[in-house]
């Protein structure tokens, strides 16, 4: 009775969230098929260790999206922000997102040297990159659209609360059978199966229509039109203020990050079933934070819910440096996971509140322009101080930067007192 309710709770909006119903029904397909395809996502960097990665190359595999990202994301903004389609825009970029899964899948039939494998596998994932910017400046904008004021909580809740699901699902049974059948043939066949998530979530946004909006005409000197950006932005301090303070929380997870999975792999000696084990509780502790912090949300301030969650879940990486016991680590991630749920939600919806409608796809990507930035120095900076030091230190070093990033929000702002008065 409980898993129906749930699962109603996830496919169907409430009335007070005034959700098209269409719309939302497509989205969330879309959102099976992220779902799909990001049950593969935990078992690719261990595919690459397997193959004889380097800490160097595991962090450039993190890196590169985020290095692309940020020399991209401001004209992909500018794209996003005249273009009267954006679902078709995003529907093009899942495709070409999945199609590396498909492709990394494949490459193992025609090269056999493991050190030309793991090349060729960068390669791919470097290619789409600029699709994978695309897509992560088309979403917000998207979920903007078809949410409105009232419904962001109630659809982004319900589509990560879904992907969620399904990935947590995806990752326990991947792992098992990656450890009960013959690699590479295993990983490969794991690759190319999931990638078909991408169709689904390609043809879902090929279903969204929005009301036609006046079109924004384009500068003609695009100087003077990013010259206009720049002064609108910098005329919103608490904008300003609350991308400085997520970038540094975001420097510190993404710096963590790739250490977390070598140090899994090479402290801890975790299998594959370990990883998808840790996957799935990561993954079924986030459904429930996502349930519950969305209830909470309309009784506890977003601030103290954001302070909060930041605080706990900086603790992560600082616990996990001083343990090999597996089983320890599933019960941190529970708890890790629980917390980073509110995030997650606090963060995208303050976003939403402090951006001004009318330039939204601008803003959105400035704020994914500093997300790019740690994101691109984050995962190298990490696995660099783990090769000069160790995985124990670059983890201290992660979980120092995700504390400042707490104390940096739990300070007053001079400019308000709080995000929600913006």
């Amino acid at each position: 009775m409980k898993l129906k309710k749930t699962i109603r709770w996830i496919l169907f909006p409430s009335p007070a969230a005034a959700i098209d119903l269409k719309i939302f029904k497509y989205l969330m397909l879309d959102a099976s098929g992220i779902g799909i395809t990001g049950s593969a996502g935990p078992f690719l960097t261990v595919f690459l260790v397997l193959n004889g990665a380097t800490n160097l190359q595991i962090g450039l595999l993190s890196s590169m999206p985020a290095i692309a990202g940020f020399m991209m994301v401001l004209f992909i903004g500018r794209l996003i922000q005249h273009h009267p389609k954006i679902t078709r825009l995003a529907s093009t970029g899942v495709l070409i997102n999945n199609s590396a899964y498909l492709l990394t899948g494949l490459l193992p039939f025609f090269i056999k040297d493991t050190r030309t494998l793991v090349s060729v596998i960068l390669s791919v994932w470097a290619a789409v990159t600029i699709s994978q910017t695309l897509t992560g400046v088309a979403y917000p904008t998207i979920i903007r659209k078809a949410a409105g004021e009232y419904g962001r909580y109630e659809l982004t809740t319900r589509r990560w609360a879904l992907i969620g699901l399904i990935t947590t699902l995806g990752t326990a049974i991947i792992g098992g059978i990656l450890d009960s059948s013959r690699y590479p043939l295993n990983y490969q066949m794991v690759f190319m199966l999931l990638s078909l998530g991408g169709l689904l979530s390609f043809s879902s946004l090929q279903k969204i229509n929005f009301p036609a909006e006046a079109e924004q005409p384009k500068a003609q000197n695009i100087f003077f039109e990013f010259r206009y950006y720049f002064e609108e932005i910098l005329s919103h301090k608490n904008f300003i203020h609350f991308v400085g303070k997520r970038f540094v929380h975001f420097l510190g997870a993404t710096l963590a990050a790739p250490v977390i999975n070598l140090y899994y792999l090479r402290e801890v000696g975790a299998s594959a079933r370990w990883i998808g084990l840790f996957s799935t509780v990561s993954m079924g502790a986030l459904i429930i934070g996502y349930f519950f912090w969305l209830r909470t949300s309309r009784r506890l301030h977003s601030r103290k819910i954001l302070i909060l969650t930041i605080g706990m879940v900086s603790v992560y990486p600082f616990l996990l440096s001083f343990t090999e016991s597996k089983w320890l680590i599933i019960g941190m991630l529970l708890i890790t996971g629980f917390f980073q749920a509110g995030i997650d939600l606090v963060f995208f919806d303050e976003l939403m509140k402090i951006i001004p409608q009318a330039n939204s796809a601008i803003f959105i990507s400035v704020n994914m322009l500093f997300q790019y930035l740690a994101s691109a120095i984050g995962p190298l900076l990490g696995t660099g101080l783990a090769s000069v030091s160790n995985l124990r230190t670059a983890l201290l070093i992660g979980a120092g930067m995700k504390f400042l990033a707490f104390v940096l929000f739990a300070l007053k702002v001079n400019v308000k007192k709080n995000l929600n008065e913006s």
